[in-house]
């Protein structure tokens, strides 16, 4: 059966605004270096992170972190904007008193370099102390050679320990000796007995071979700082601590194991930054320490 003229100028009038429409829109430029490409997902951002944190200083802490270790200008682009997303997502600035870590390695099934999220021992103590049930979380190295006592009772945990500082000659002792366990301590807010958590080596080691970075980062250039927050993952999970808390420590734990965090972001649903917060950033951008890099010093062409 033909098609009416009415429908088929409906129709022409339709074609012509989407052509119009097409030709009156910028089309996207691609991004000519890494940093561009993290500032294209700040809207992701802005949607992840949490009220104490906004977008904007996110990405000037992330690209801080970024030039001070070049092999991060070398790692897929996606994998490098996927980690930054997720210390959005956990409320973490990357490089700041060892609260998370952005990690360069070589993936072995592709060869190339990607970027990984390694969460630092003050990140976890952040992510428990936020929960406003703790006064105090800590851990603390045990080396061989130490005074170390540790009882259970019916009154609660009872833990001693005197570290070695000078050896039998009563000189420093300059070497430290091996670890040889960690424990983590969480003090209630609301008082009571101590939740007291003792790990041995071997459980620690067993935590370090699961992670994807075992072999290089922090593993091998902060081993003690790695045993403390590996013996924190352990305690927290005999904690009491809120949902959303505990949402936070188990999306962690999967970043360290190398698998992905769920990601729902809704752009549409982006949160605006307050006008006193945008005016800061603004005035950051501005100056002398914000990223000024020339369009393409860092690969002129994307390797994501």
């Amino acid at each position: 059966m033909p098609r009416r003229s009415g429908s088929q100028d409906l129709d022409n009038h339709l074609r012509q605004q989407a052509e119009q429409a097409r030709a009156t829109t910028p089309a996207t430029a691609p991004a000519r270096n890494l940093y561009e490409y993290l500032r294209s997902r700040k809207a992701e951002l802005a949607a992840a992170v949490p009220r104490h944190l906004t977008a904007e200083r996110l990405l000037r802490i992330a690209w801080t972190a970024i030039r001070r270790n070049p092999q991060l200008m070398q790692c897929e682009w996606s994998t490098v904007a996927d980690a930054v997303l997720q210390c959005a997502q956990l409320g973490l600035e990357p490089g700041v008193l060892n609260r998370a870590h952005l990690v360069p390695y070589r993936n072995r099934s592709t060869g190339r370099l990607e970027c990984q999220l390694i969460i630092g021992y003050q990140g976890y103590i952040d992510l428990v102390m936020r929960t406003g049930l703790y006064r105090t979380v800590y851990a603390c190295a045990v080396r061989l050679g130490d005074q170390f006592d540790y009882v259970q009772t019916a009154d609660g945990p009872q833990l001693r320990h005197v570290p070695r500082l000078v050896d039998d000659n009563g000189l420093p002792i300059r070497d430290l000796a091996p670890i040889v366990c960690c424990y983590g301590v969480a003090i209630p807010q609301a008082g009571g007995p101590a939740h007291v958590r003792v790990v041995p080596i071997a459980e620690i080691e067993a935590h370090r071979r699961r992670s994807r970075a075992a072999e290089e980062g922090p593993w091998i250039t902060d081993y003690e700082a790695m045993a403390l927050k590996t013996t924190i993952r352990i305690l927290v999970k005999q904690l009491p601590i809120t949902t959303e808390s505990a949402i936070a420590l188990s999306g962690a734990e999967r970043i360290e194991l190398g698998e992905q965090m769920d990601i729902d972001v809704d752009t549409e649903d982006v949160p605006s930054e307050t006008p006193e917060n945008e005016q800061q950033d603004s005035q950051a951008e501005a100056s002398p320490t914000a990223p000024s890099d020339p369009p393409g010093l860092f690969g002129g062409e994307r390797n994501a």
